[in-house]
């Protein structure tokens, strides 16, 4: 489940989209308005493992990807369970970038601010991580490859759980519209995929400091 708190001030919440670190993430699709492809509704067993549910990620989004506005979006229609690739064609797939636009009444430029990003499962991903900057060469941060679970596929219950805290410093950030960058970059085979639990970002303690 997807939510949004909002805090403009720094040294307090920036925002964070996900309920809380301990989130049950086999949930999200239940609470999301994503209907399950035509050949699965047929199918009381894949209809119970939402088997095939990662596909509709292109059929929603075919020309561009998520973008998620704070404030203003909302989780059940503007954010998808799992950050998969796009599919362009007979088993060709195309990396995707969601984008995180927020706003900052005020900025730091010399404080630093964190990103948490919990992910809650991955398998065989690689998540990259940009700042007001989508064609920038080099991520702020990456997440480099990881993961070996089956959760997306509906394979596996379970996936390993890893939170990645980020330091950004203040100048990369600038008063009013700001916009985060999260790119999944495999895209060898549709289950190349993330699913993420939060993503919070965390501003300095003081505006001064």
């Amino acid at each position: 489940m997807i939510h949004q708190e909002m805090d403009q001030h720094c040294g307090k919440l920036g925002f964070q989209t996900g309920q809380r670190p301990s989130s049950s993430y086999l949930n999200h699709a239940h609470n999301m308005s994503i209907q399950l492809p035509m050949m699965v509704q047929t199918s009381k067993l894949f209809i119970f493992r939402q088997y095939g549910l990662w596909d509709r990620y292109s059929d929603i989004y075919r020309d561009s990807d998520l973008v998620y506005t704070v404030g203003t979006s909302n989780y059940s229609k503007d954010w998808f369970f799992a950050h998969v690739p796009r599919k362009i064609g007979d088993d060709r797939y195309r990396p995707t970038t969601w984008q995180i636009k927020y706003n900052l009444q005020d900025v730091n430029n010399r404080g630093t601010y964190t990103l948490q990003m919990a992910i809650a499962a991955a398998s065989f991903a690689e998540v990259e991580v940009r700042f007001n900057d989508p064609n920038s060469d080099r991520p702020h941060f990456t997440t480099k490859r990881i993961g070996y679970d089956n959760a997306v596929p509906r394979h596996g219950i379970h996936g390993l759980y890893r939170l990645y805290s980020i330091e950004v410093p203040g100048y990369r950030f600038r008063k009013g519209s700001n916009t985060i960058y999260l790119t999944q970059t495999r895209s060898d085979n549709s289950f190349e995929a993330v699913m993420y639990d939060y993503i919070r970002l965390e501003g300095p303690n003081s505006l001064n400091n």
